[in-house]
């Protein structure tokens, strides 16, 4: 920095000629005072009037107003409050200069100077500039390094973010917007972070456009997705402050029109994949879900026209993917119109279609259909809208027209046989067949409208209908009036009108369902899958018509009908055709791949039925003795889908249960990869205590070895674990003991004791494990831990004292053991007959045994009594007891 400082001092040839001497004559030039630079400076440097700033490379193009603040703020000539009047005008002056990438750097660190050296004197932000130019500032400067990919942001940005967030003043959304912007960069969880702490801070005095602009800035950085959409329907309004209740209103109209607008720019150009798991920003499922938030949350102070709007999006959307929720938010949003409409005839609502837009037609035609869905519940609503649409023939078309004088008519037909209702239905077709040249589309029309009727047989009535526009036209049904019907008799759970009108339109030349890449056409074929699976017939019946159906199908079968399949084909124990199922209909997915289908997602309930039935069979199914099945199935299961973490120990505990060892291994070590392999451990989280807790004492207790060693090096390495847990390490050293790897055991134990009790450290369980650990080595080696035990802080309990006897029974220390019972009081214990038990079936010697009995009969005849007739008792062998030391953990 003095280099700088020097580079830049100039140069005094007028005080040059005094360091010259006449020619030849030599002058003497007498030392400095000593120490000329150690006196210590009265002021500090924003006092003297002085300010370093680093120097920066001057461009040729630098702005002369950059150039005068660099010398106004290194200037000591002028009087301080004049320096400051030029200094305050400069810098308004460079704030309004168009900033180039050449001579940026420059620009922003003379900026930086002037601030920081007004701040540092003040700590006022506005002693320079006032709040309007430092908005303004703090605009230019973050877009600036916004639009570069910058995050060397001037010191300033960070001063003017924290004051402006605590200023009572209200701030243009301008700055709101780019202080969500610059911490959404730095932060890896997107927006919502970001924009719920901007909310927090200021958001009694946010302005009604900042959803708008906070939309299109995001717009205009294409990276506008629905994460943007969702990150703001998370936020939670009303927000308190200071006592008073502020609505802060960010879903209103701009949201809506931006989310309408965004969904039909996704979609526009292809379609949407029935298995979505890549691109989640065009996944259905979630476009659905955050639909029906956005209803939910924008019926509280609704824009008519954008409601209409909504009502249309999720119409279309419903024609595709269609659940409860989804058609409780379009009977939602009509129960509003109905309510805030009926008083006036719904005069607004007819202004609004009456508007002359492409749209209109699109609108009321959504609309009518909808009101004739819902069966009686919007009959004054559908006849007024139906009346509102006939009685104009120019602002309407023929096809519309035709529908609502129909779907008017199914009101007063409701309940009449079809035979009744069917001339009256052909006096309002006829007329608009005579006038059409598309008598086909008429018919479309015609069916459309009156496959709503609830009359006595309302298939007989398509039928009479279909079959007289074939003998006036000669008209042939299409792929849509198929469609049309059997999505009434699916929607009517009629299993065998719908399979017999697909199994007929397959007669028809006019009719190619696997060439139609109509996505709602598809959606009906899917339907009509659940609705077979769900029939009563054979599995090779239902499963013979699935193929017939999935041959004329153009995309991949729902999770949805999977599961009614798989259901089937399961309780038939069909596990290897469920497995070429998944394989043929679910995305072809790497075994490793970081992207698989998430089950924790809201919107993905489908996928988690389908993986609740497939994982419920795996952890029940018992009729396979080797588990291979169980085993295979759910080897398919991480193909596809993101298991999840709460699943682990439950599949762990079958395994273990079903007494293969090597699989619950097998599951650990794949958790494990999983969560080295892939960055957010929420999506594959490593092992958890419980799991190693579990499995330690499983393998420990069934002499697992390869289990138990593998299991601890993973401990030993997983910095998401406490190792010093006292019931993990007591887990731990018992494994190892049941191993009878007395030196391991010794180790871990020495570990353990570094520890005292009070600290969390060793305890009583730890003692009773290496009372057992000994009795492998020899009683003097039981014998010498128990006399020490009050080193470690301890006192004999009833585990400990029990464990105790066990030792001297088992090396035929009789004698020994009967003291012990003699003594007990002298540790507040009572004897029992769970001691007397374990003394008896402990000791491995018969003779040893027959001794222990026969003192027992002596002195303790009741308890031994009871036993005896208990069926407990286990009678030693030369070689060892029924059930020896290492058989189980410690004893409660």
């Amino acid at each position: 920095m003095l280099t700088g400082i020097l580079a830049r001092c100039p140069k005094l040839p007028k005080y040059s000629p005094l360091l010259r001497t006449a020619a030849g004559v030599p002058r003497h030039i007498g030392p400095r005072r000593y120490k000329w630079l150690s006196r210590k400076p009265s002021r500090n440097m924003a006092q003297h009037d002085q300010m370093i700033i680093e120097d920066q490379s001057t461009s040729p193009q630098t702005p002369e107003t950059i150039l005068e603040l660099k010398h106004y703020l290194r200037s000591r000539d002028l009087p301080k409050d004049q320096r400051i009047d030029l200094l305050r005008e400069k810098t308004t002056e460079a704030i309004c200069v168009p900033v180039d990438s050449l001579w940026s750097d420059d620009y922003f660190s003379t900026l930086n100077g002037v601030f920081m050296r007004f701040y540092a004197e003040t700590g006022a932000i506005d002693y320079i500039l006032p709040l309007e130019k430092l908005c303004e500032l703090f605009d230019k400067t973050a877009s600036f390094y916004l639009d570069s990919g910058r995050t060397d942001y001037p010191q300033y940005m960070a001063i003017l973010a924290q004051k402006l967030m605590r200023t009572d003043d209200t701030l243009p959304t301008s700055v709101l917007v780019n202080i969500v912007e610059i911490i959404s960069t730095a932060h890896v969880g997107g927006l919502d972070a970001p924009l719920a702490h901007v909310i927090q801070r200021v958001g009694h005095r946010i302005g009604p456009d900042f959803t708008k602009a906070l939309l299109s800035r995001q717009a205009a950085k294409n990276v506008l997705n629905l994460d943007s959409f969702e990150a703001i329907l998370k936020i939670e309004a009303p927000i308190k402050h200071e006592g008073l209740r502020s609505h802060l209103k960010l879903i209103n109209d701009d949201y809506v029109a931006e989310f309408i607008a965004h969904i039909q720019e996704i979609f526009k150009d292809s379609n949407p994949k029935v298995h979505e798991y890549l691109n989640l920003g065009r996944n259905l499922d979630r476009v659905q879900y955050i639909a029906c938030q956005t209803i939910n949350q924008y019926l509280k102070e609704p824009n008519t026209e954008l409601l209409l709007r909504l009502l249309k999006l999720k119409s279309d959307l419903n024609s595709v993917r269609c659940s409860e929720s989804d058609k409780d938010s379009i009977e939602t949003i009509l129960m509003h119109l109905q309510a805030h409409g009926e008083h006036e005839n719904y005069t607004r609502v007819k202004n609004i279609l009456f508007t002359q837009n492409i749209e209109d037609e699109d609108l009321i035609n959504a609309l009518i259909t909808q009101l004739s869905n819902c069966k009686g519940q919007f009959d004054s609503f559908l006849s007024s809208m139906c009346d509102f649409a006939i009685s104009d023939e120019i602002k309407f078309s023929p096809s519309l027209r035709l529908r609502a004088d129909l779907l008017k008519n199914s009101i007063p037909q409701r309940g009449n046989s079809c035979d009744a209702a069917f001339p009256v239905i052909k006096d309002i077709y006829q007329p608009f067949l005579q006038d059409s040249d598309n008598p086909s589309g008429v018919l479309t029309d015609t069916l459309q409208a009156i496959s709503t009727y609830d009359v006595s047989d309302t298939q007989n009535l398509l039928d009479l209908t279909c079959q007289d526009f074939n003998a006036q036209f000669g008209v042939e049904l299409s792929i849509l009036d198929y469609k049309i019907m059997i999505d009434r008799a699916i929607a009517h759970k009629q299993r065998d009108l719908a399979t017999s009108l697909f199994d007929e339109s397959l007669q028809s030349s006019c009719v190619h369902w696997a060439e139609s890449i109509d996505p709602s056409v598809v959606y009906t074929l899917d339907n009509l899958i659940i609705l077979v699976g769900e029939g009563k017939g054979s599995l090779e019946d239902i499963f013979a018509r699935f193929r017939t159906i999935k041959q004329h199908m153009s995309a991949s079968c729902s999770p949805d009908a999977l599961r009614k399949l798989c259901r089937r084909m399961l309780a038939q124990q069909c596990v290897g055709d469920v497995i070429e199922l998944l394989k043929r209909e679910l995305p072809n997915i790497e075994k490793d791949s970081y992207q698989k289908i998430r089950l924790d997602f809201p919107y993905n309930q489908s996928y988690h039925k389908l993986f609740h039935q497939l994982f419920t069979f795996v952890v029940t199914y018992k009729k396979d003795t080797s588990f291979g099945t169980n085993w295979v199935l759910y080897g398919e299961l991480h193909k596809y889908f993101h298991i999840p973490f709460k699943t682990y120990l439950t599949v762990i505990q079958f395994f273990c249960e079903a007494d293969r060892l090597n699989a619950a291994l097998l599951i650990v070590r794949r958790m494990k990869m999983l969560s080295e392999l892939h960055v957010k451990p929420n999506i594959n989280q490593p092992p958890s205590p419980a799991i190693y807790t579990y499995l330690l004492k499983v393998f420990g207790d069934k002499l697992y070895e390869e289990g138990v060693i593998e299991l601890h090096e993973y401990l030993k390495m997983d910095t998401n674990i406490q190792t010093q847990d006292i019931n993990l390490q007591n887990t731990i050293l018992n494994a190892y003991s049941n191993l009878q790897n007395i030196g391991k055991a010794n180790d871990l134990f020495l570990a353990i004791s570094s520890n005292p009790k009070q600290h969390g450290g060793i305890n009583e369980e730890t003692a009773q494990i290496m009372i057992k650990t000994y009795t492998y080595s020899g009683l003097p080696y039981v014998q010498k831990f128990w006399n020490s035990l009050s080193q470690y802080g301890l006192y004999p309990d009833y585990s400990m004292f029990k464990q105790y006897l066990i030792a001297h029974t088992y090396h035929g220390s009789v004698e020994e053991a009967v003291k012990l019972v003699e003594e007990i009081d002298d540790y507040n214990l009572e004897f029992s007959s769970d001691l007397l038990l374990s003394m008896h079936n402990y000791c491995i010697e018969p003779e040893k045994q027959k001794e222990l009995v026969d003192w027992a009969v002596k002195t303790h005849k009741e308890k031994w009594d009871d036993l005896a007739h208990s069926g407990l008792l286990k009678s030693a062998t030369p070689y060892m007891p029924d059930t020896n030391l290492i058989a189980s953990g410690p004893e409660e």
